[in-house]
């Protein structure tokens, strides 16, 4: 069967290389970050520009499994599809690296986590009901670390992520594309009142994690691997919260007050040129001990 392209504009039907503002308010861009977009649909989709030069004048595209995916995408919702200089797509992307793909979308819609409140119960908690895993990110700001923590959470299988209503980063394109498309597909809350939502979550029998760059050898957990992690891990049938602090002050004390237990990765050794890893490695780290943990 011979594959049909969508019908395309070309450059020469641009009037000019000059930025034209986003007709959704954002330009999604990178090959995996606009797959997920169009899959998800949790966007207002408007339009997809595609790099001219890997579109033949025939309109025949090179052999990027990727970008045939999401031409076909594109093509099943009848999205208009543009060819465009790489200049262009360069100015577009702030000259991030797009991969020759973007797509002009609405802004990420965002639940209210309070919603939630009152369905706490495992029996509210969805499909994975006996074993629910939940992420806080307390105040994260740099997007890189973001979508890092997103893309680790999505492949750990947390169910739900919520941010503070303020002091946190932006859910921007560049975020999108460090979770590799993983933002386009978590089910996404903002907590006005974190506090109080994890004191409710603490009565209705979920375990709330708290993590720390801070190492206590006298209260070190033996764990199974390379490298270990101190304090206590939950109970595996808990529903759990994890939480994931800003990364120059952690989590708010206020917060920290309600963890039922601590956890952190051991360093190599105690006086280390390197105090700390990085956020989202530390997350990516405790995520995977956690699922490991919490297997029937």
């Amino acid at each position: 069967l011979k594959r049909r392209s969508p019908v395309f504009k070309t450059s020469e039907q641009h009037q000019s290389n000059k930025p034209k503002a986003s007709l959704g308010g954002e330009r999604v861009f990178g090959l995996h970050p606009v797959l997920l977009a169009l899959r998800a649909r949790k966007r207002i989709l408007y339009e997809l520009h595609v790099d001219e030069r890997k579109l033949s004048k025939a309109g025949r595209l090179e052999q990027s499994p990727l970008l045939l995916q999401i031409l076909d995408l594109a093509k099943e919702q009848e999205l208009p599809v543009s060819g465009c200089p790489q200049n262009l797509l360069h100015q577009w992307c702030g000259r991030e690296v797009h991969q020759g793909v973007c797509l002009d979308v609405s802004q990420l819609p965002v639940q209210q986590g309070e919603t939630l409140m009152g369905c706490f119960d495992k029996s509210d908690v969805g499909e994975d009901a006996g074993r629910p895993l939940w992420l806080f990110m307390d105040r994260i700001q740099d997007p890189m670390n973001f979508g890092a923590v997103l893309r680790s959470s999505c492949y750990f299988g947390v169910q739900k992520v919520f941010i503070p209503g303020k002091d946190s980063c932006r859910l921007s394109p560049t975020v999108s594309k460090a979770s590799s498309g993983a933002l386009e597909l978590m089910d996404l809350y903002i907590l006005n009142t974190p506090e109080k939502f994890m004191t409710e979550m603490k009565m209705k029998g979920w375990w709330i994690v708290g993590t720390s760059s801070f190492y206590d050898s006298t209260r070190q957990a033996s764990h199974s691997g390379s490298s270990k992690l101190t304090w206590d891990l939950p109970p595996p049938d808990k529903p759990v919260l994890l939480i994931v602090g800003n990364e120059g002050q952690g989590i708010q004390p206020e917060l920290s007050t309600l963890c039922d237990s601590v956890l952190c990765v051991a360093p190599a050794g105690q006086d280390g040129p390197i105090g700390s890893l990085n956020v989202s490695v530390a997350t990516g780290i405790v995520l995977h001990h956690l699922s490991l943990a919490r297997r029937p």
